[in-house]
């Protein structure tokens, strides 16, 4: 883990090198309240006694008293903020999964382009997208035996409708922006 609120790429699931943690705000949201509470207390308390023909009066060391309540204001905002940042922003196992599907691209691009079985199968699940076509090439490296072909496509194709019912679920289709879907493509893959 890196210290502090910096983060590598590794540990980004997918930002970029060097942004912020989103969790960071929720401890500077609670630093600028005790700043805030603190300047509150002095400013209250700090004070000049004034006599006037209606007796003393206490006046407050205002300017202070107003930047306290402006730092509790903002620090409560950036707690809210940060705490809504980590659990909007936390990864799905969905999006840590893609993130760890690794293989040998050399290896391959060339069972693609040596291997015509491979290739078929290859042009057959590309309508799914780069997801799915990352699953394969891993799975298949992984396996590096052709009897497991049939299989193997069966069960991508399965887990590629599998995903794209539970995406329509969470998101109403909008026929207009595209015209052929994934569940379309699904459904032409043979």
């Amino acid at each position: 883990m890196a210290a502090g609120p910096w983060i590598t790429n590794q540990q980004s699931m997918g930002r970029p090198s060097g942004t912020f943690e989103p969790g960071i705000m929720k401890w500077v949201g609670l630093f600028a309240i005790g700043v805030g509470g603190v300047l509150l207390l002095f400013g209250g308390a700090i004070g000049i006694k004034t006599e006037t023909r209606y007796g003393d009066v206490w006046v407050t060391n205002l300017p202070m008293m107003m930047i306290g309540g402006v730092s509790v204001l903002s620090g409560v905002i950036l707690f809210v903020a940060g705490v809504l940042s980590v659990i909007v922003l936390r990864p799905s196992e969905e999006s840590t999964a893609e993130l760890t599907v690794a293989y040998d691209r050399q290896k391959w691009n060339a069972l693609v382009k040596y291997d015509d079985e491979i290739a078929l199968v290859a042009e057959k699940l590309q309508p799914l997208g780069q997801r799915w076509m990352d699953e394969f090439a891993s799975s298949y490296l992984a396996l590096n035996d052709k009897k497991y072909l049939p299989n193997l496509v069966k069960k991508i194709i399965g887990n590629a409708r599998k995903d794209y019912v539970a995406n329509e679920k969470k998101t109403a289709r909008d026929p207009q922006k595209s015209p052929q879907t994934a569940e379309e493509r699904v459904k032409q893959t043979p």
